[in-house]
């Protein structure tokens, strides 16, 4: 997140007492928020309790009834609509492509609008693509109807890019693609997050996409802020029955789907390891010096350059046997990665039918070990955190 010199975070966008109505029925009703510079801020609630409007309302298609919208410092009602929507991307849940233009001619429409020469537009438009996983010189010049709704999603997410705002308003953005997709999608949109910083203001109505994406979750009930925190504090300390019901506080297995692999602690020491350029023998030394549950005498990660290359079993194999290069009986390894969910990893290993997942960084670099032993201490230890923040 964005910090103010001597360390605070710096909100990029302040809502101070914002209303909405329409005739006589008040929508949204003196919402205070602060959405800090760098974070996804996702808004959550149910139907018509006014989290579009909140959104809507920060680009001023929407404009709001009383209140002041904050963005950069600036209010907004003081500028330029036009200016101020050139300034801050935008992706809906029905993409919005011109369906005349083709793939690079739409990523290409907003740094064009901001006064941006055709062959430099061009230039960022293909980076904005290959950000996105589509590849210019294969999608660039196919029209829209030619491509599935994943990628029309990632063109409409390149599009917001293309502008290098550094703010992203996402309405429901992955909400009309099935499962696989929205999965694929969202994981990737957290690994550019991790790169670009940007501050993202998120609508959805699903809340295990809210826990996921969200550095904090407003989750909001008729006009109004129901809680505002971090996914697990939701979890595991609910202001009220609503927010408890809402996000599923009572089933202490939701946690599984809440948490990231980011933010639980992994094993980094006492792991069967080894580099890519050691031995047999080496790899075999490693699996029985090991301490890790069902790895003992068995199996190894293999790393090169400090990135997972894979895996090498060794069950049955004598020390002084095979002295060759682990390189020859490389075999995959299953990771995950920090910005998964604790649950998505629990998968991995069922799927996998393994006890033990490797976890990585968004560059394949590999940062320890999950164990499905310690799954039990990973809530244990949170509902004495938030025990403990309860009593100060």
């Amino acid at each position: 997140m964005a910090l103010e010199e001597g360390g605070a975070v710096r909100s990029a966008i302040s809502l101070r007492g914002v209303r909405k109505s329409y005739g006589d029925t008040e929508v949204v009703k003196g919402v205070d928020l602060d959405i800090a510079g760098g974070e996804i801020m996702v808004l959550i609630g149910p139907s018509g309790c006014g989290k579009t409007t909140i959104l809507r309302m920060i680009n001023r298609l929407v404009e709001p009834s009383g209140g002041t919208i904050l963005v950069e410092g600036q209010d907004t009602i003081k500028m330029d609509p036009v200016a101020l929507r050139r300034r801050i991307g935008y992706v809906i849940q029905g993409i919005g492509l011109f369906p005349h233009m083709r793939v690079l001619e739409n990523v290409a429409v907003v740094p064009r609008l901001k006064g941006i020469g055709p062959g430099e537009a061009r230039s960022v438009s293909e980076r904005a693509l290959e950000m996105v996983g589509l590849p210019p010189s294969e999608y660039g010049e196919k029209w829209p109807r030619q491509l599935s709704g994943g990628q029309q999603q990632r063109v409409g997410v390149a599009r917001a890019l293309a502008g290098d705002p550094e703010i992203i308003l996402m309405d429901e953005p992955f909400g009309a693609l099935d499962p696989i997709s929205r999965i694929g999608l969202q994981d990737e949109l957290l690994d550019l997050q991790s790169k670009l910083k940007k501050t993202v203001v998120f609508v959805t109505h699903d809340i295990s996409e809210a826990m996921k994406m969200g550095n904090r979750i407003a989750i909001m009930r008729s006009g109004v802020l129901a809680q505002v925190g971090e996914p697990l504090t939701l979890l595991s300390s609910p202001a009220d029955d609503f927010v408890s019901g809402f996000v599923g506080a009572g089933n202490p297995m939701a946690m599984f789907s809440f948490m990231k692999v980011k933010d639980v602690p992994v094993r980094t020491s006492g792991l069967p390891v080894v580099d890519i350029e050691d031995s047999v023998s080496d790899a075999v030394r490693a699996a029985h010096e090991t301490d890790l549950r069902f790895c003992r005498d068995r199996f190894v990660y293999v790393l090169e350059q400090g990135r997972l290359a894979g895996s090498v079993s060794v069950e049955g194999i004598s020390s002084a046997a095979l002295p060759g290069p682990v390189r020859e009986r490389l075999q995959p390894a299953s990771s995950v990665r920090t910005t998964r969910t604790v649950q998505e990893a629990l998968g991995t290993m069922i799927s996998s039918a393994i006890a033990n997942v490797a976890v990585v960084d968004e560059a394949g670099r590999f940062l320890g070990v999950l164990s499905f032993s310690d799954m039990y201490d990973i809530i244990q230890q949170q509902k004495e955190k938030d025990g403990a923040t309860a009593a100060v």
